[in-house]
């Protein structure tokens, strides 16, 4: 056989070049083709074991529940005869949502509403009265009429035999009566007596939590923290409650946890 004498650019001889390819070749071949394969008794190329990770688990509290009446000597009070009085004389008819709010505040921590012949521990008496004062005022397209003055009463109280009355939230509002001569009024202000009463749904809704509250105590606020549509008011209650978070006080307690933490600080 003809040896092979030419080399390659660099100056090695084509025949190392070829006998090498040749040995590399052969160990590659021997090795499976430089793949890694798996055996056949799955000793090699085995997936790794999935594992998994446990889910964290939550513990959900109970509610609180409502406290004691402090102002009978620590009287229980877990069910409620219901009484509202509610005259609105411009729209007859016309009422305000008093029990659905009273039950939503008081359910959950453990209060009961019943009517007022039902055999109960104590009578929840909610009396209201609302009446708009019309004016007509000149916004620049002409003179219109909007009900700008507010004759308005409230009172939210507990009563029982042979108890004095608990006063939860009184309220006696008079503005733009006939000799005010500093009324005014905003161009989105209320039109029709309809309007008017609307308007001020909330500022019934906000006297019920906070006169809830004062009567029963801080569980029935920290739990309306719940309830997205009363939780601004339930705070603002649980304020006036403790007293924190105004001038001179300690800050007040955020959210339900925060508000909770600080009741039951409080607990012997």
């Amino acid at each position: 056989m003809k040896r092979l004498e030419r080399e390659t650019s660099s100056g090695v001889p084509w025949a190392i070049v070829v006998a090498g390819a040749v040995v590399l070749a052969t160990i590659v071949s021997a090795c499976g083709g430089g793949g890694t394969t798996s055996s056949s008794n799955g000793e090699r190329g085995q997936a790794p074991t999935a594992t998994s990770t446990p889910a964290p688990t939550t513990t959900t509290r109970a509610p609180l529940t409502a406290g004691p009446i402090a102002a009978w000597g620590g009287a229980p009070v877990k069910m409620a005869c219901l009484t509202i009085d509610q005259e609105n004389p411009q729209v007859p008819g016309y009422t305000y949502p008093v029990a659905e709010w009273v039950n939503q505040m008081l359910g959950p921590v453990g209060v009961t509403t019943v009517g007022p012949d039902q055999p109960c521990d104590a009578t929840l008496n909610v009396s209201m009265y609302m009446e708009g004062r019309p004016f007509d005022f000149d916004f620049g397209g002409g003179a219109v009429t909007v009900y700008a003055g507010v004759l308005r009463r409230f009172d939210l109280t507990l009563t029982a035999p042979g108890q004095p009355p608990v006063t939860g939230f009184s309220d006696r509002t008079d503005t733009c009566g006939p000799s005010d001569s500093a009324c005014y009024a905003f161009s989105n202000s209320p039109r029709t007596p309809q309007e008017f009463l609307d308007h001020y749904a909330d500022v019934f809704r906000k006297f019920t939590i906070n006169g809830l509250v004062q009567v029963w105590g801080a569980p029935v606020g920290i739990e309306a923290l719940r309830n997205e549509t009363f939780a601004f008011d339930a705070d603002q209650a649980l304020r006036d409650f403790s007293g924190l978070g105004r001038p001179g006080t300690p800050p007040a307690p955020s959210g339900y946890d925060g508000w909770r933490a600080w009741y039951e600080a409080q607990q012997p």
